[in-house]
């Protein structure tokens, strides 16, 4: 993908450039550079710039997991074994 195809992109879809950094999920300024030649497009923008034009949900978005939580609760710590009397233990 081209710097010009890339702004063809963004024209196509009607977007401007702060929204187009915002759907790629990058910063504005990322996104300028791209557009203005400072930085060159990889293969991955040219595969997200496809799958946001052809609609489609993000991989999984439909099967995520539940999201983890920040801060698990720690383990219990474990508490001294007792030895059971047993028969054998008593020497029956």
């Amino acid at each position: 993908m081209t710097t010009a195809e890339l702004r063809a992109w963004q024209v196509h879809m009607g977007l401007t450039q702060r929204q187009a950094a915002a759907l790629l999920g990058m910063s504005t300024s990322g996104y300028c550079k791209l557009v203005y030649g400072e930085c060159l497009p990889d293969r991955r923008m040219a595969l997200a710039c496809a799958a946001l034009s052809a609609n489609l949900d993000p991989w999984g978005a439909d099967t995520a997991p539940p999201p983890v939580p920040r801060r698990a609760k720690p383990l219990p710590k474990p508490r001294a074994l007792v030895r059971q009397q047993t028969w054998f233990s008593m020497g029956l």
